[in-house]
C-alpha cells in the first residue's frame, strides 16, 4: 500500500461524508419549512402526518448520486 492508496481512501471517506451530511441538510431543511409554513397544529399527531407526508412526497423525487 502506497501513500496514494491511503490519501484516495481517505479522499473517498471523506466524501460520504459531506455527501451525508448535505442530505441531513436538504431533509432538515424540508421538515423547518413544512413546520414554519403551517404552524397553527391542533395537535402533535397532525404535526407528524404532516411531517410524514412532506418525506413521503420528497422521497419520489430523491436522486442519491453513486459513491466509488
Amino acid at each position: 500500500m502506497g501513500e496514494g492508496d491511503l490519501v484516495l481512501r481517505i479522499f473517498i471517506a471523506v466524501q460520504r461524508v459531506i455527501c451525508k451530511t448535505s442530505a441531513t441538510e436538504i431533509m432538515h431543511m424540508l421538515l423547518h419549512k413544512t413546520v414554519k409554513n403551517r404552524s397553527d397544529f391542533l395537535t402533535h399527531e397532525i404535526a407528524q402526518r404532516l411531517l410524514y407526508l412532506a418525506l413521503r412526497e420528497t422521497e419520489k423525487d430523491w436522486i442519491v448520486p453513486p459513491i466509488a
